[in-house]
């Protein structure tokens, strides 16, 4: 991220702390720069999977969901590499 990130509205402060649930989600997804589809289902699966809710869940839970995707991401690349 550039650090001018801006939200859907315009605004510059796209990660206050009171930044939750749906809208957090979404901000995660479009600032990856990771296929959307790909990261909205994969981050929700990895939410549930933690007993999360994909619309309470708050910043304070990000930093072990991208740990956890970044994780799931290596792997599947590197079967990627064996299998070709």
């Amino acid at each position: 991220m550039d650090g001018n990130f801006k939200d859907e509205a315009g605004r510059n402060d796209a990660f206050k702390e009171d930044l939750v649930g749906q809208e957090l989600l979404e901000m995660l997804v479009k600032s990856s720069g990771l296929p959307e589809e790909y990261t909205r289902r994969k981050l929700t699966s990895m939410l549930q999977a933690a007993g999360k809710s994909e619309n309470d869940f708050t910043l304070d839970d990000v930093r072990e969901l991208l740990a956890d995707l970044l994780m799931d991401l290596i792997d599947e690349s590197s079967k990627d590499e064996l299998a070709g």
